[in-house]
């Protein structure tokens, strides 16, 4: 049931966002679900890695889904909520960038090999 909590809250702060801005997916449908997928994948990877490593996968740890919940409960103008929603999408996408990179590397690293290459340029052990 923990592990559930964290998707059970994406999808209530989006039904809540859509509940207060029903045109939210009319207006800017793209951006809407670039910033559903993004915050999917990143719990998703979240979630595997910490299966992987053994770690507890902590609710709290959850800080991109803040933004979500101060847009679905703030009271804001369309033009400002379009605004934010579109900062919110690029930076959470940014930070993925950056996250996946360096769990990429970090574990690539760890066990000696090139990720994305067939040659590997790492020195023998």
């Amino acid at each position: 049931l923990r592990t559930l909590l964290p998707h059970a809250l994406l999808v209530g702060g989006f039904l809540s966002l859509l509940h207060r801005d029903p045109t939210l997916l009319l207006r800017r449908p793209r951006t809407t679900m670039h910033l559903i997928s993004g915050l999917f994948v990143e719990q998703t990877t979240q979630l595997m890695l910490d299966h992987m490593v053994n770690e507890e996968f902590l609710v709290r740890r959850r800080w991109s889904l803040v933004p979500l919940v101060v847009l679905a409960g703030a009271h804001m103008s369309v033009e400002v909520r379009d605004a934010v929603l579109l900062a919110y999408a690029t930076g959470l996408w940014v930070y993925l960038a950056f996250k996946i990179r360096v769990t990429v590397y970090e574990i690539c690293d760890v066990l000696g090999i090139w990720c994305f290459d067939i040659v590997t340029p790492h020195p023998k052990r």
